[in-house]
């Protein structure tokens, strides 16, 4: 049973889990938008805010690059099976498209 920072748990199998602290630069992701959907980027860098310390990551989309929570970037199974086949000891959760209701990682 995994709990995702929204508050929704979901049962996952072992092997849909990637723990990994961090996503590597030029690593391809999904950064999830303020309407909640989710769009393909690129991670560039992680880094964390001044002034309010959280940890997040800049995402290149279309040429431009954004800030996002570590919460608000995700994998799709596709990416997710690219890092397991690199490195086993991979702290993302893998699963299909989900929409956020209230509100990155």
């Amino acid at each position: 049973m995994i709990e995702f920072d929204d508050g929704a748990k979901r049962y996952v199998k072992g092997n849909d889990i990637i723990s990994q602290s961090y996503l590597e630069v030029n690593q391809n992701v999904l950064a999830q938008t303020q309407d909640g959907y989710f769009e393909r980027g690129i991670v560039k860098n992680i880094i964390k805010k001044k002034k309010t310390g959280k940890l997040g990551y800049i995402v290149e989309k279309d040429g431009k690059e954004k800030w996002y929570p570590l919460r608000f970037v995700s994998l799709t199974h596709e990416q997710a099976e690219h890092i397991s086949t690199i490195d086993n000891n991979t702290e993302s959760v893998v699963q299909g498209k989900r929409k956020r209701m209230s509100t990155l990682p």
